[in-house]
Parts: C-alpha cells; structure tokens; sequence
C-alpha cells in the first residue's frame, strides 16, 4: 500500500473521531456542567500515572529492533512485548487499586465514596487498555493501516455512543464519562488482539524480555513527563482557583486532543518511514518534503481554529464554557512543536539514545511542575497552558540538539518558526482589534487561498487525480 493510501488510512480514525468528539458536546455540555468536567479531569489526571509506571516502551522497543530482524523474530517481538505489557500493567493495576484511599483525600481535601468509584473504573480501564499502546505500534510499523484505522475508531465512536446513551437514556450525570472508555476498551482490545493473533508466535523468550526491560525501563520517565504536567495543571488549579474553573480547563483540552489526533495521524505514517530510513543509515532527503506539507497544511487549520474559536465554543456549549475559547488556539500551536521534533526523535529511537531520552524527560518534568506552579498561580488558566507549551517546546528542542549533534540533518526549521510567528500573531490581531464575524470569514478565506497556493496542494490534487484516471 502506497504511502499516500496509508496517510489517509491513518488520518481517517482522526478525522472520524474528531467529527465524533465535537458531536457529542452539544450533549454533554447539556446535560454536564463544569464542574463534572473538573470531577472527571482530576480523578483521571491522578490514575493515569498507573499506565505511564507499567509502560515497557513499546515504541522504544519496536523502533530499535523491528526494521532489523526477521519475521519469525517479529512474533517472538510483538509477544514478549504485549506478555510484559499486561503484566506490568496488572501490577500497578493492583498497587493503584489499594492506595487510592490514601490519594483521594490529598486530592479533593476528603475521603468520598463516589469519587473513589469513579477512580476505579479509571483504573479498570487502564488495565484493559494494557494491549492497546503495544498494539497499535505494531500495527503501524506493518503498514497495515487499514486494520489500524478499524482498530482506532472502534474506541471513540463506541465510547462516545454508551456516553450518549448514559446521559439521555438512563440520565447518569459524572458517571457517564467514565463508564464509555470502560466499556470502548473491552470491544478494542479483543478487536485489536484478533487482528495480530497471525503475527504472534506464542514464545516466551528470555533474551527479549531482558532486552524489553532495559529498553523499556527508560521510557517509564518520558511517558510520565505529559502525565506528571497534567497532574500539576489540573492540581494547582483546583488548588488556587476553584472545581469549576478546572471544568473549564478541561474542556479546553478536548480541542487539544482533537488537534493530538491530527498529530497521531501523521507521526503513524511518518514515524515508520523514517526509523526504516534512519535504520539502514538511507537517505533521508525525501523527509523534508514531508515535513514541509504538513506545516503547510497546520498553518490551514490554524488559521480557522485562531479566528473561529469562539463563535464555535459558544454554539457547542451553549455558551456555558465560552472561557475557554482563548485557549484553543494555544493548544493547536502543539501540533506544530510536535511536528518540529518528531523527525530527530524518531532518529533517536532508531539509534537506540533511550537513556537521553529518559534523563531528558526527567530533567524537564521537575522544571515544568514548577513552571506549571508558578504560571497558575500569577496567570490562572493561560498560565498553565503557556506553561504547557514551554515546556514542551524544550522538550522537542532537545531532541533537535542531540540528534543534531549525533549526525541527523536539521529538517523543518524555518517552516516550523514561520508557522508558530504567523498564528500567534494572528492570535494577538484577533484579539486587540476584535474582528467581526464578516471580517474573520474574509481574512480566513484569503489567507487559506493564498497558503493553498504557496504550498502548490492545487498541482499536488491535479496529478493526484490525473494519476488515478490512468
């Protein structure tokens, strides 16, 4: 399957799931306030650590190794991977399970019993989410991105449908938003597991499980800095501001993983391409094109996500979480720091600089907590989303440094900074000269004009469709 077939198979379950996510609000946002937003924000932001402590890395694993062995040793791979996933998933699972009376009180000031249920359905579904990271990898680095997207869009749209059905049917209120990803990752994970079962050669190999935990170990640190910031965000806003407030941040990060989604999407076609590229030392020549029409593209997106924001958080809220509607357009500035560090992470992984990146995410962890702590408390909810973007624009500056200095070609620069200067100063224009609807409409449709021509996607479409007819 050609790469462009792949892309879209992969920038399907994103689309569809986003489509899927903004339906649902107009619901939720009815029948929820904000404050059963904070609820649910802050008892996942506290039992979330569970799965970033019992991560093997599988990433980690499969970038260092898949492109290099046979595939016999791929299904001896893939098992040994997903036995040590589930393991190390149940234990924490269990540790998880016996210290949340100790957790609860710390977070909301007292023990409650409903809150403590509602934690154990988070856990419940971190554990039958055990396969789900492992699962995934695999299948994108065998291109089989067909599967792949059924595998994805399982989990959104069944999720999405039991939370429908909660609040209008059976009028649940907090519990909805737990009970859908509960009931979403048991339908996904047997999905997902019959779709490798092929590709599985049922061995436990000693030599793969040293090799897993040394390679995984590492990675226990990079996948807690995300979760670590989450926990410090949404604390320190409960703490200094109120639940309510969090409700309204946790809105916010809806769109931010509507945007993440876009992200997935092109990391799953590009990260494969090239960790291959990067494994047999090819040329990587080809990589920046790459990068440069999908900049192309998020300066697009992004000009209609800096100046619709409002008006569209205000139709699908019914105004009741308009706050966080100068939010969103720093969120989507993550799609491109993303973008900006994905290629020299990638180098990193195939060149196996794990302990870098676990030392890297740890150093940079204990600067954002403290970031996070001081930008809440002077600047409430955009302090803690600016802090949010510092600390991940050194995070993928990091790995542009070290990559850099072991031999990896600078890609992406210019695209990235005139991108990231273009949309904020949309942002601030936005703002201070308090544009009109029929001004924001003209403005969008200019720029989108004068963007689709920079980029020539006009002449990529033509030869796309040419292409097709012969």
């Amino acid at each position: 399957m050609s790469n462009k077939k792949n892309f879209f198979y992969y920038l399907l379950p994103s689309i569809i799931a986003g489509i899927v996510g903004i339906a649902i609000l107009p619901i939720s946002t009815f029948y929820l306030d904000p404050v059963d937003f904070g609820i649910y924000a802050l008892l996942t932001a506290f039992v979330m650590p569970a799965g970033s402590f019992s991560s093997v890395g599988a990433a980690w694993v499969a970038g260092g190794h898949f492109f290099k062995i046979n595939e016999s040793k791929r299904g001896e791979l893939i098992f040994n991977v997903l036995f040590v996933d589930f393991l190390s998933k149940l234990l924490w699972f269990m540790i998880f399970w016996f210290i949340l009376p100790i957790i609860l009180p710390v977070v909301f000031g007292e023990y409650n019993l409903y809150y403590y249920f509602l934690s154990k359905l988070v856990l419940v579904s971190l554990l039958l989410n055990a396969f789900g990271a492992s699962i995934s990898i695999f299948l994108i680095y065998q291109r089989r991105a067909k599967v792949h997207a059924i595998v994805e869009l399982i989990g959104p749209i069944v999720s999405s449908i039991v939370i429908v059905f909660c609040l209008t049917i059976f009028k649940l209120k907090t519990v909805s938003l737990f009970i859908g990803p509960v009931i979403a990752e048991i339908i996904s994970v047997f999905i997902g597991l019959w779709f490798l079962r092929n590709y599985i050669t049922l061995n436990i190999n000693k030599n793969w499980i040293v090799e897993i935990i040394k390679v995984g170990l590492p990675a226990i640190p990079t996948e807690l800095i995300s979760l670590l910031n989450n926990i410090a965000d949404r604390f320190f806003i409960n703490k200094w501001l109120n639940l309510n407030t969090l409700g309204i941040y946790a809105h916010s990060l809806n769109y931010r993983s509507i945007f993440g989604l876009g992200s997935k999407a092109f990391g799953r076609i590009y990260s494969p391409h090239a960790v291959e590229k990067f494994s047999d030392s090819n040329k990587v020549f080809d990589l920046e094109d790459w990068i440069k029409n999908w900049f192309g593209l998020i300066k697009i997106g992004g000009v209609f996500v800096t100046l619709f924001s409002y008006e569209a958080v205000n139709i699908l809220t019914h105004g009741k979480f308009i706050e966080a509607a100068p939010l969103i357009p720093l969120w989507y500035l993550l799609i491109a720091l993303y973008t900006y560090g994905v290629t020299y992470y990638q180098f990193l992984l195939a060149n196996k600089k794990n302990i870098y990146l676990a030392v890297s995410a740890a150093i940079i962890t204990i600067f954002s907590v403290g970031l996070v702590a001081f930008a809440v408390f002077k600047f409430g909810l955009l302090g803690a989303v600016i802090a949010a973007l510092v600390s991940n624009c050194i995070t993928q500056y990091s790995f542009k440094w070290y990559a850099q200095k072991h031999g990896c070609l600078k890609i992406g620069a210019q695209e990235f900074f005139s991108t990231v200067i273009g949309l904020v100063a949309l942002y601030l224009l936005n703002i201070y000269l308090d544009f009109t609807l029929l001004m924001k409409i003209g403005l969008s449709i200019s720029l989108s004009v004068f963007l689709i021509y920079k980029y020539d996607f006009i002449k990529y479409f033509r030869i796309k469709v040419k292409s097709q007819i012969l």
